[in-house]
């Protein structure tokens, strides 16, 4: 007896109340399927505004089924019939605008890090530019005392040339 292992995975969705036909695709079968594969086979940002739920057995009555909605990327997908069945739903107002605060709050942590982070770039050029101007002082003070030492050297080998009368040794 032969047992036929599809290679690949069945999958539907389709838009809730559309009269649109199902989108219809296969997923390569691996020995698991997430989430984060089927809204990568799809196309689906990781921001949308849709509830996508899955058709899944209910355990003590294989023939009834249920609708479970997913959200997490790790999460495995049911396998309905052999297959993956999807249906998108719009949000209700209130789950629409609490997925936007998440995302508002998700972007303002991401802000905060990136402000924290532009904070101590500047901190650091703030300190690499005031000891580089503490160097180039401290290099202008001995440029100075050098340009002093070489006059005063240059004052003491005129005084050796000159006798006592002002006169020119030759």
């Amino acid at each position: 007896m032969c047992v036929f292992q599809p290679r690949a995975i069945p999958v539907i969705c389709q838009e809730s109340g559309s009269l649109l036909p199902a989108f219809v695709d296969s997923a390569p079968k691996p020995p698991v399927i997430t989430y984060g594969d089927f809204r990568r086979l799809l196309s689906i940002p990781s921001r949308n505004y849709k509830r996508i739920v899955f058709k899944e057995h209910v355990l003590n009555e294989p023939s009834r089924f249920q609708w479970k909605q997913i959200s997490n990327d790790a999460i495995l997908l049911p396998i309905f019939c052999g297959q993956i069945v999807a249906e998108v739903q719009p949000l209700t107002e209130v789950e629409h605008l609490k997925r936007q605060l998440e995302h508002m709050t998700t972007d303002k942590q991401k802000l905060q890090r990136a402000l924290d982070k532009a904070k101590k770039l500047l901190k650091a050029t703030q300190t690499n530019i005031t000891d580089f101007l503490e160097d180039v002082d401290d290099d202008d003070e001995q440029d100075d005392e050098d340009e002093q030492e070489d006059e005063d050297e240059q004052e003491d080998e005129d005084e050796q040339h000159m006798d006592n009368d002002g006169e020119a040794l030759v």
